[in-house]
């Protein structure tokens, strides 16, 4: 992979016991730089915590406003762009929230030349969610990658 380069993977995170099956599930790569010596928290957390303002805006918007997901405070130590942690270590993070459609799970893994994010999502109920989703897929996997490319700068 070219120095830099963020591309769409296969998804080979196992879904986390705790949070179950899923529906949906993507997963993320981009090469870090030489050097680049941040734990899984601090990826997480450059990624979306310090988005570009009007980015994070629209997609706390969209998690809130369409897929109705509960986010905690912004800024926190518990939570990262309102998606409570789960767990941490310095290898991988672990962050869910949820709402009366669907949960999500993401997990971010810091290997020693890359990191992963992986997205699960779970329709908990038919409707609405089951209809927006692939729209509102295609705008997650089109911030996804940019996300991380923003973190690795």
């Amino acid at each position: 992979m070219p120095p830099g380069a963020t591309r769409q993977i296969p998804v080979n995170e196992a879904v986390p016991e705790t949070f179950g099956g899923y529906d949906y599930a993507d997963a993320f790569t981009v090469t870090k730089r030489p050097g680049d010596t941040r734990d899984a928290s601090q990826w997480t957390r450059a990624a979306l915590d310090d988005a570009p303002p009007v980015v994070r805006s629209l997609i706390r918007l969209v998690w809130r406003r369409i897929v109705g997901f509960r986010l905690g405070p912004r800024p926190s130590p518990d939570h990262v762009l309102g998606w409570r942690i789960v767990d941490s270590t310095p290898e991988a993070i672990e962050l869910r929230t949820e709402s009366w459609q669907a949960s999500g799970d993401i997990v971010v893994r810091v290997r020693e030349d890359e990191v992963r994010f992986t997205t699960f999502l779970r329709f908990e109920r038919g409707f609405p969610i089951r209809i927006m989703w692939p729209a509102l897929a295609r705008v997650h996997r089109f911030f996804v990658p940019r996300l991380l490319h923003w973190a690795r700068s």
